[in-house]
């Protein structure tokens, strides 16, 4: 799994960003999970996209167990969605999106890199 660390003279239309729901230009950026980073492909960004959904919803069931244990499976990815508790989707990069949120890959490179230590940037 790679992420591109540099992206000054890359070429937008090849790359592909993995943005956490719901993000919201003016809200701070949280140094738990990554909110906004650049892909070389898209198989790459889905791969990391799903990775990153897994072990939020992993880190989302453990605390919804801790408090409710009788809580199914399909109970739990309900209230996952319903939370949106820290989900991801891949989007085509461009240079509006870019610069919208380009302020916020560093502290997500770092929170990449805790929860997928070995992830790759280049």
């Amino acid at each position: 799994m790679r992420v591109i660390k540099n992206f000054l003279h890359i070429d937008l239309s090849k790359v592909y960003a993995v943005i956490i729901n719901d993000l919201v230009e003016d809200e701070e950026i949280d140094p738990d999970w990554p909110e906004f980073f650049i892909c070389e492909d898209k198989e790459n960004a889905e791969i990391i996209k799903n990775t990153l959904n897994a072990i939020s919803f992993k880190d989302c069931s453990d605390l919804l167990l801790s408090e409710e244990p009788y809580l199914t499976t399909t109970e739990i990815k309900h209230l996952w969605v319903q939370l949106k508790a820290a989900q991801y989707t891949v989007h085509p990069v461009n240079y509006n999106l870019l610069n919208e949120h380009v302020h916020r890959v560093p502290m997500s490179l770092k929170s990449l890199k805790r929860l997928i230590p070995s992830i790759e940037l280049v």
